[in-house]
């Protein structure tokens, strides 16, 4: 076995481990990171050494993301969406790496965009907005990158993603492809650091895939993720060395669940689409579920201390978390307990030991609870989800790339040459609010105490008011046949009221003639843009009032609801 070393202040230095194995150099954090070379034949996993610092054993930190959706910043639309931004995400990846003596970084996918096919219009912003993350991430040094379906939906397919990576250094693991892995690609990786080596499988799962026609079908195929699949890439990296195996799964929670039936090997599988914001770690199996929240509201912790076994497994630690649920559980046994002493009938006697049963189940899982050794013991691993709110400070640098971002995307929309489509024969145009107000006095002036009134506005205060993905729930008629396009919004800036009733050109021509578009509003209009992504806790029973007012849904002496 031949070896190779590279060593320097504050470099790692690594060996060839397994024949066939590809070797490639990690440089420090802040150094250029370089393209990796094609991998010779049959060259997987990739061998590479964690960063390590002058602590060559103890814990290894990886971090997680996943689903970022192309938010460079927080969404802001409600309270509980004021979390994220890649300026925070710097500043906690570099403190992280600051705090750990080795540390690994990976995302799940759902990377680039929150939408595809991406709208015609908003291609070249999204092409900032990937060289932008892109280049983000090579500098932050990702190990590795699994795809999503939004990245295999983009124009061009996974070749053209591949071009971008290729010239930021960064891979892209994939390890249920259709044929061996070409350019930045790798089937699996094997990391190396801190007293273990953990293999790294990217499992993408084919089942979420809506590829449009336009799609570069030379996009290579993924297999259909089967238990025998994953069995077989997870013996490859155990044979290789791998002392523990991280699968990170652009899957949902049950598929999950299903592929881990019976399943051996396998220690922690990140579960990278439609996650929930949990820190509860679900055990299927020896494998341990996570989860991490969307838009890049969390870095995800996985904390991993190896004990004298450098294979066995490791066990969950104490945490906060860890003491609220045993509480939880002591509330659980103490209920029960009260319970079975009342059953004291004959007739109760099935009860009872239905009662009973319960009881064993919640004291063994206290006593599971309570034997959890503190963070940081040999044997043992911690996850945590770290919060990117306002708490975490901006790395500098990355916000103003951030903003200059921003700044960019008002120069292209002053370049556009996009108009918005003509209305249908014998259809109405968009007007603008003030077009209604001499008809619609009172409603008008209700609608101006309303967020809708100024919805562009507080857009602007957030320099995001040419951001494509964020204008459309913003101004009235965006990208409709007769309405807006950016950088020509004109009278339609602002929610105004064809946003809820529709184009009204032709009535407000001829009232006499043409009846007054919709007066009660479906609430599919309002889901359109208060969703789950951007309003999660919206009820249109609720909510629509904050709208409404004297001679605008509601009779005169009523008082309107105060808007959020």
């Amino acid at each position: 076995m031949g070896s190779n070393r590279e060593t320097g202040p504050g470099m790692s230095s690594w060996n060839h481990v397994g024949t066939g194995c590809l070797l490639l150099a990690l440089s420090i954090l802040g150094c250029t990171r370089h393209a990796p070379p094609p991998p010779a034949a049959g060259a997987t996993p990739r061998l590479q050494a964690a960063r390590v610092g002058s602590t060559p054993q103890g814990p290894v930190t990886v971090l997680l993301t996943a689903e970022l959706l192309g938010y460079t910043e927080p969404c802001g639309c409600t309270v509980e969406l004021q979390e994220g931004g890649i300026d925070r995400l710097a500043t906690a990846v570099r403190q992280a790496r600051q705090e750990s003596s080795a540390s690994i970084l990976l995302d799940g996918g759902d990377l680039l965009t929150g939408e595809v096919p991406i709208p015609a219009g908003r291609r070249d912003q999204e092409l900032l907005r990937q060289e932008l993350l892109l280049s983000l991430f090579g500098e932050l040094g990702y190990d590795g990158l699994v795809p999503g379906e939004i990245e295999a939906g983009l124009p061009g397919g996974l070749p053209a993603l591949d071009e971008v990576l290729r010239r930021h250094g960064l891979t892209r693991v994939q390890s249920n492809l259709a044929a061996s892995p070409s350019g930045p690609t790798r089937e699996s990786l094997l990391l190396e650091g801190g007293g273990l080596r953990l293999g790294v499988l990217g499992l993408s799962d084919p089942a979420l895939l809506t590829l449009p026609a336009e799609t570069d079908r030379r996009s290579p195929a993924w297999l259909p993720l089967t238990r025998e699949l994953v069995a077989r890439q997870v013996a490859g990296l155990r044979g290789l060395g791998a002392t523990q195996i991280l699968v990170v799964g652009h899957t949902d929670r049950r598929t999950a669940r299903r592929l881990l039936e019976g399943q051996t090997g396998i220690d922690f599988w990140l579960v990278a689409h439609g996650s929930q914001d949990t820190t509860e770690v679900e055990q299927v199996g020896e494998a341990h579920l996570l989860e991490l929240w969307t838009q890049g509201r969390r870095l995800g912790r996985l904390e991993l201390t190896p004990g004298e076994a450098p294979g066995g497994p490791l066990v969950p630690a104490r945490d906060p978390a860890t003491d609220g649920q045993a509480a939880g559980v002591q509330r659980r046994i103490d209920h029960l307990r009260r319970g079975l002493a009342l059953l004291t009938a004959p007739a109760q006697e099935e009860l009872r030991q239905q009662r009973a049963s319960l009881l064993t189940e919640a004291e063994a899982e206290l006593a599971a609870l309570q034997r959890r050794p503190p963070p940081g013991t040999p044997g043992s691993f911690r996850w945590r989800l770290v919060s990117l709110g306002e708490q975490v400070p901006r790395d500098p640098t990355v916000e103003q790339r951030r903003l200059a971002f921003n700044r960019s995307l008002v120069e292209l929309a002053h370049r556009r040459t996009e108009q918005a489509p003509p209305p249908p024969p014998g259809g109405s145009r968009y007007l603008g609010a003030a077009s209604c107000r001499p008809c619609h006095e009172q409603e008008h002036a209700q609608w101006l105490t309303t967020p809708h009134a100024t919805a562009l506005e507080r857009l602007a205060a957030r320099g995001k008011d040419f951001d494509d993905e964020c204008v459309g729930c913003h101004v009235t008629g965006y990208r409709q046949p007769g309405g807006a396009v950016l950088g020509q919004l004109g009278p339609l800036a602002g929610v105004g009221c064809e946003s809820c009733h529709g184009p009204a050109s032709r009535h407000a021509e001829t009232p006499d003639e043409v009846e007054m578009p919709p007066a009660k509003v479906d609430p599919g209009v309002c889901t359109a843009c208060h969703n789950q992504r951007h309003s999660p806790r919206f009820d249109p029973a609720t909510y629509q009032p904050k709208v409404l007012g004297p001679g605008h849904g509601q009779p005169s002496s009523a008082t309107p609801v105060a808007a959020d």
